[in-house]
């Protein structure tokens, strides 16, 4: 889930290559949305989306029952150890910092999913 289309396309694309079904969000309302409908395994959030923000989309999951289970990695452009500890707090599994290199987002995606 990112607010940047760009990103959006990136992270999806490079995911797909190694065989992930995706769905993509583009800001906080569409990605509770999604959760339901596509009841996925790892969801990649951005801290700072228009509207319901990353780190109330993290809470929101987190808190209920049924979505609990899923894995968070969050990943920013705008890094402060603040922000990082929040995230955390707010149940996220993993924090990326932007640009997020290839290689580490594989890692995180078989890490926390497999």
């Amino acid at each position: 889930m990112d607010d940047d289309a760009a990103i959006r396309k990136l992270l999806s694309n490079l995911l797909k290559q190694k065989g992930y079904l995706i769905a993509t969000a583009r800001d906080g309302f569409e990605a509770g949305q999604k959760v339901g409908e596509f009841k996925p395994d790892l969801i990649i959030l951005e801290l700072f989306m228009p509207g319901i923000d990353g780190f109330e989309v993290c809470q929101r999951i987190k808190r209920n029952p049924k979505t609990a289970h899923i894995k968070i990695a969050v990943h920013t452009g705008n890094h402060t150890p603040k922000n990082q500890d929040r995230i955390i707090k707010a149940g996220a599994d993993e924090y990326l910092i932007k640009p997020i290199e290839r290689r580490a987002l594989f890692q995180v995606a078989a890490k926390l999913i497999g």
